[in-house]
């Protein structure tokens, strides 16, 4: 007898993040070991748990399943259910399905399923700000995979999937049946039953912060993998690997003409290379002899003196809380200045109290050089 497959919610989180990879699906599987949570993901993993026991601390008349084991929360919500509580928290599910071939347990365990009428609303809260499909595909498909699961184990479609966002505001989600959400779990289920590692390009910001990055970026090293070529987009690399092209010193030995008239898909079209196609067998050239190629001299308006700005968040590349905390000003030149930092202080007035010591910092300069 075949063995049963199980996939949890989490799988659909694994997937989409910290970047959409396939890769840490199969490596995750195989027991492939991580590095350590950073320091900034253990914050944003306790600012969630805040953001979760916040809302809670709202609500009255909760039936509260956190405390006993998953294995007996799936009766218990079901009693609870069927007994019409109000609210329950950390409720579980777990239904028995089949994913093409594959008989597969799926289980899950949203925040909150509220009751309105004679069904409920699966409520959870995420502190990302921007709770859009295209931003957020994770949140839309566990959600709806906890609407489908509680379909399945009451017969009742739930009366709404709603987040409640970093913001605080409650954003609703269209239900579709689960189609969504089963279809991915049915792709995780098949890149983990792979025989060999899959191919998944590298690329700084995509990679940073997932657990297996250090080991895809030194395997890509060691092949020379074009994806460590700044500018060759994720949807260039599989057209130049049908043409065979695979390392760097491939990619650098191209004529500029050629590489611009090829093809790769950007968006829902196809467009050429184009004028990018010079800067991108430019970068292949420096990596090849490890250098750095003068294209040209540095053109900046004259001035006695310049302003370097910088600012820090954490990251400012994400959304999940979405802050900038330090402001760096320093002016260079025939006259410099010292360095002038902005920080956000502590307390609920600290992120306003940061901004207007950088706009002091910014008038202070305004007023020593001009503008």
């Amino acid at each position: 007898m075949a063995k049963t497959t199980e996939l949890t919610a989490s799988h659909l989180y694994s997937y989409y993040r910290p970047s959409k990879c396939r890769k840490r699906v199969y490596l995750l599987h195989k027991g492939v070991p991580a590095a350590k949570p950073s320091p900034y993901d253990e914050v944003i993993k306790r600012l969630g748990e805040r953001h979760e026991k916040a809302y809670l601390n709202t609500l009255e008349g909760v039936e509260d399943l956190s405390t006993i084991s998953f294995s007996e929360r799936i009766p218990k919500t079901k009693d609870l259910v069927r007994g019409g509580a109000r609210i329950i928290y950390q409720p579980g599910f777990a239904v028995d399905t089949t994913l093409g071939t594959t008989q597969a347990t799926i289980i899950g365990q949203p925040d909150f399923i509220i009751r309105q009428g004679n069904s409920y609303i699966i409520r959870d809260c995420k502190i990302a700000r921007r709770i859009r499909d295209k931003d957020h595909p994770e949140i839309f498909r566990q959600l709806e995979l906890y609407g489908w699961l509680f379909q399945q184990t009451t017969g009742l479609p739930p009366a709404g999937l709603e987040v409640v966002s970093g913001t605080g505001e409650i954003v609703r989600i269209p239900y579709d049946g689960g189609v969504a959400a089963l279809k991915m779990l049915h792709t995780i289920d098949k890149l983990q039953k792979l025989d060999e590692e899959p191919y998944e390009p590298v690329g700084w910001s995509k990679c940073q912060r997932c657990g297996y990055f250090e080991r895809c970026w030194k395997t890509a090293e060691v092949s020379r993998d074009i994806a460590l070529v700044h500018g060759v987009y994720k949807g260039l690399i599989p057209v130049l690997h049908a043409l065979g092209i695979m390392t760097i010193e491939e990619l650098a030995d191209l004529e500029v003409e050629f590489l611009a008239n090829l093809r790769q898909p950007r968006g829902e079209r196809k467009q050429r290379v184009g004028k990018d196609a010079l800067k991108i067998i430019r970068q292949a050239e420096a990596l090849v002899k490890r250098t750095k190629l003068v294209i040209g001299p540095l053109r900046l308006p004259p001035s006695k003196n310049f302003v370097i700005f910088d600012v820090e968040g954490l990251p400012p590349q994400l959304d999940e809380i979405d802050k900038v905390y330090l402001w760096g000003l320093q002016v260079y030149g025939d006259n410099p200045s010292p360095y002038m930092c902005a920080l956000a202080d502590f307390g609920s007035d600290g992120d306003r109290k940061g901004w207007f010591k950088f706009l002091k910092n910014c008038s202070e300069i305004f007023a020593s050089y001009g503008d």
